[in-house]
């Protein structure tokens, strides 16, 4: 087996994420999260970089800063606070809080050390992984990289947010759009927050939606061409074990790479000072921006598009939440092998 790698192992989103294991967004995504749970937790062990993955979870605190998101968390599952639970349990929270919602679910990783790992497994294993090796076109037999063509029985389309472009050069439109997501990184500090803590829900922006298209006439009107998309905004802030805080969360469509739609990081900033006000004092040790791969439904394409071409893409904010399980799945499917879970929600057919 041969992996190219576009950059350097975990270079482009995966480790430009928050890298939370969280209770994923939909319910035909829970079989994914768990066997990835279970893998990352095998890696971590096998190779000895349990300081990667919390062992445990240290919980998730959901705030509704609006009577609209506490009757977003009201439809939920886990212990609902009013004000003084919020503060009760993050006293940290801007006592303006509406209220929240506490659940025993959310671990904090290290993306790209478990991405490394893995990788490092997979050549004990007998694979090849080669990274700057960018794949410029791929068809039945082969694929043509920065470095030269390279011949293939079987080809797995796993390439983010550039899938969609590969994918029609084998006829097939993978409706796999980026979309930027922005984080700032404090420099390690003294204890702030004990749990994930995680805003109801996002505020959409107007003009085009994370997920959606951008049309010619969204980028003629406006200053959607030089400032990029608006982008939609829900706090989000957890504390690393080096006490460090990671602060989002934002998702713009994405037109291009670069520091697009940096509009976005000042408002992620914005509310993370009102939403934390102790944040506000901390310094910024560096800032982030990824492109996330999001497909029309909420749901990865994992199957096949040809007898000769597997995909596994579109896994939008949860690709390190189910990627593990999702490549597992890839590849029982690219064996043949019987799938551990029921592909059939996943199926790339459905995007036609």
């Amino acid at each position: 087996m041969l992996l190219l790698e576009r950059g350097s192992l975990a270079d482009g989103s995966t480790r430009r994420s928050q890298g939370l294991l969280l209770d994923p967004d939909l319910a035909e995504m829970r079989p994914l999260a768990d066997r990835s749970s279970t893998l990352y937790d095998q890696i971590a062990e096998t190779s000895g970089i349990d300081t990667a993955l919390d062992p445990e979870p240290i919980g998730t605190l959901f705030l509704a800063a609006s009577q609209a998101q506490l009757e977003l968390l009201r439809e939920m599952e886990g212990e609902l606070l009013d004000r003084d639970g919020v503060l009760g349990v993050e006293p940290a929270i801007t006592p303006t809080v509406t209220g929240g919602l506490l659940i025993e679910a959310g671990r904090r990783s290290d993306p790209a050390a478990l991405t490394a790992a893995a990788a490092e497994l997979a050549r004990r294993a007998g694979a090849e992984v080669r990274c700057q090796a960018e794949v410029r076109r791929i068809g039945h037999g082969g694929v043509a990289t920065d470095a030269g063509p390279e011949r293939a029985g079987t080809i797995v389309l796993a390439a983010g947010a550039w899938s969609r472009s590969l994918a029609a050069q084998a006829g097939h439109d993978l409706p796999v759009r980026p979309v930027r997501g922005w984080l700032a990184i404090t420099a390690p500090g003294p204890p702030l927050l004990s749990h994930v803590v995680y805003e109801a829900d996002y505020s959409l922006p107007p003009g085009p939606q994370p997920g959606g298209p951008v049309t010619l006439a969204d980028l003629a009107g406006g200053a959607l061409a030089t400032e990029g998309p608006r982008a939609a905004l829900a706090m989000a802030a957890h504390q690393n074990h080096d006490g460090s805080i990671m602060v989002g969360a934002s998702r713009s469509p994405a037109l291009r790479e670069g520091d697009e739609s940096a509009r976005a990081l000042r408002d992620v900033a914005a509310r993370a000072c009102h939403m934390v006000p102790a944040l506000a004092e901390r310094e910024v040790a560096t800032t982030w921006s990824g492109l996330r791969p999001f497909s029309a439904d909420g749901l990865p394409y994992i199957g096949r598009l040809e007898p000769w071409l597997v995909v596994c893409a579109g896994h939008g904010s949860e690709g390190v939440l189910a990627g593990a399980g999702s490549g597992q799945l890839a590849a029982e499917l690219t064996l043949g092998l019987e799938p551990f879970t029921d592909p059939t929600p996943f199926s790339p057919q459905r995007a036609g």
